[in-house]
């Protein structure tokens, strides 16, 4: 099921929070007695994370960019006052 844009990230969340501690409860990969697909989708998944870690840092280093050029902006305003 897909999420609405305003909560895909509390929505997304709240689901890798249930898997998280399904994780915990375990040793082993094994004991979570995954079908096929499941392991597939687990994969699939563990490899989304190391994406979206990356594209995280990627944004928050541009906001950070914009956030340091803007507040040069507004110094060079008061400046000018």
């Amino acid at each position: 099921m897909s999420n609405m844009s305003y909560c895909m990230f509390e929505n997304t969340s709240l689901d890798m929070n249930q898997l998280l501690n399904a994780m915990k409860e375990v040793d082993c990969l094994r004991q979570l007695d995954l079908s096929k697909t499941e392991k597939q989708s687990f994969e699939s998944l563990k490899n989304q994370c190391y994406d979206f870690i990356r594209m995280a840092e990627d944004l928050e280093a541009a906001n950070s960019e914009i956030d340091e050029e803007f507040d040069d902006l507004e110094c060079e305003e008061d400046l000018e006052d």
